[in-house]
């Protein structure tokens, strides 16, 4: 194998510009195959049509609820995110979507649960409310 491999060494330096055009071809030839790579994040995939447990899951998300989020990002493009314009718009933002219609629960930074104790009382509030005061 030894011998194998140093004679491959030595034909490859001694004919290295076939070498390079060969390895683009191939490499060219191989990337015409990769529009067909791609990612499948649904479980779905994962299970046959004719699946048992697949039909009882479904069955259970019917009857229950789906776990599907929505994801809203805010993004400052100066100065700092906590300025009551910024938290108010989120605030006003926070309360429209909880009319996005199967809304369960929606989670951000003006209703976080803010915890603080007063003497032996704790109290437990969104972090920001009523931004606009």
């Amino acid at each position: 194998m030894e011998q194998f491999a140093q004679q491959f060494g030595v034909a490859i330096l001694r004919h290295r510009a076939a070498a390079l055009t060969l390895s683009i071809g191939v490499l060219i030839f191989a990337s015409f195959g990769l529009r067909f790579v791609g990612f499948e994040n649904d479980y779905r995939s994962f299970f046959s049509h004719e699946s048992a447990a697949l039909d009882r899951f479904d069955a259970f998300q019917d009857m229950y609820a789906k776990e599907d989020g929505l994801t809203i990002l805010l993004s400052v493009t100066e100065g700092d995110l906590f300025t009551r314009e910024t938290l108010t718009t989120l605030e006003s933002l926070t309360e429209e979507a909880w009319q996005i219609p199967y809304a369960t629960r929606v989670a951000s930074l003006t209703n976080y649960q803010f915890s603080r104790s007063i003497g032996d009382d704790i109290i437990i509030d969104n972090l920001v409310r009523n931004a606009a005061d």
